[in-house]
């Protein structure tokens, strides 16, 4: 498939106009299998966010569930039943101090563990991006560093708000 972008793109003046003919030519081939199609599907977003930036696909900062890092075990059971996320961002006071993200399978192995399960010692670090960020670019470098979360913070430290892999990927 490589191959073949490349070659559209040295046929071509230009790079839209090659992502669009692999679209369009993606588009009319009929795989067949569930699986298949689910991968041309996966295929045709990642290259349609070509021109899109990180603040068109975010989840802005009044849909963003977070954890105060002071919230007791009680708190975190119940956040995680009635939201059903993953990944969390913790703060300190307000959502624009986040101290890392908490991921319910490092809970969850505490418990199992029966160790002492305090929000500090489970957290893992956030990353932070600009909302300018092109969404291809932070993608990659999700992949790469195996992050699944990013927060999305303005150019005087606030929090605008956090972006997933799966926002990416369903742009």
């Amino acid at each position: 498939m490589r191959d073949i972008l490349r070659r559209r793109v040295s046929n071509s003046n230009n790079l839209q106009e090659a992502i669009d003919e692999f679209i369009e030519e993606l588009n009319e081939t009929e795989l067949g299998t569930a699986s298949a199609d689910s991968q041309k599907t996966l295929i045709t977003n990642i290259l349609k966010t070509h021109d899109l930036r990180v603040s068109d696909v975010m989840v802005p900062r009044a849909d963003i569930v977070a954890i105060e890092i002071g919230s007791g075990l009680e708190a975190l059971r119940d956040v995680f039943k009635e939201d059903q996320f993953s990944r969390f961002p913790v703060y300190k006071g307000q959502l624009d101090n986040v101290v890392g993200i908490l991921h319910i399978k490092d809970v969850l192995a505490c418990f199992l563990e029966q160790r002492d399960c305090e929000l500090s010692t489970l957290m893992r670090d956030a990353t932070i991006v600009s909302p300018r960020l092109p969404v291809m670019e932070l993608f990659v470098t999700m992949r790469q560093e195996k992050k699944h979360m990013a927060l999305v913070v303005d150019e005087h430290g606030g929090i605008d708000g956090l972006v997933t892999i799966n926002d990416i990927v369903e742009a």
